[in-house]
């Protein structure tokens, strides 16, 4: 996620999950989505945040948010869309 340093001090406070970061790109830049290329940059194995990991982040999303974007095309956030290479 692209913050100011304040922003990303907070974020890493509040600890939020890769998962977690990971399903709000997806609900807010889907275009630019891309989660085998984040793990890569970081080092981690593709297995460190998996597709179901991030549907299970957007799920609690759309619960948390009344009336929020219809998230339904992101269930299967990787889906055809074809980020990455399989």
């Amino acid at each position: 996620m692209r913050l100011c340093s304040r922003h990303h001090e907070e974020l890493h406070r509040e600890n939020w999950p890769l998962a977690l970061q990971l399903a709000v790109k997806v609900l807010n830049d889907p275009a630019y989505y891309d989660r085998r290329l984040v793990l890569e940059l970081r080092g981690e194995a593709e297995s460190f945040v998996t597709p179901r990991d991030v549907a299970s982040e957007l799920f609690d999303l759309r619960r948390l948010v009344p009336g929020g974007r219809d998230a339904s095309a992101m269930d299967d956030p990787e889906g055809s869309r074809g980020c990455g290479t399989d």
